[in-house]
């Protein structure tokens, strides 16, 4: 079952614009939607950019010849991911 916490959020009038003109363009059915979907957009978002960070750290490294065995990286990226 999902669950779902009220909030009160208050908007300033531009804002207010934008998400009624969502809601009334029928992109979305309330201004809750408008407002929910933008934050999974704005965390998705981050969440690539830290990816991308990450992926040119790790092209840096490889370009300046600092590098592991495959086998020893994945045991890092095991590891890392199934860390309790």
């Amino acid at each position: 079952m999902k669950h779902e916490d009220e909030m009160v959020v208050t908007l300033p009038d531009d804002l207010a614009r934008m998400v009624r003109a969502e809601v009334s363009k029928g992109e979305f059915p309330s201004d809750s939607a408008v407002v929910q979907q933008a934050l999974r957009e704005r965390y998705i978002a981050q969440q690539q950019a830290e990816l991308d960070r990450a992926l040119d750290v790790g092209l840096a490294d490889l370009k300046a010849g600092r590098r592991i065995p495959m086998e020893e990286a994945f045991r890092n990226v095991r590891a890392a991911l199934f860390k309790t």
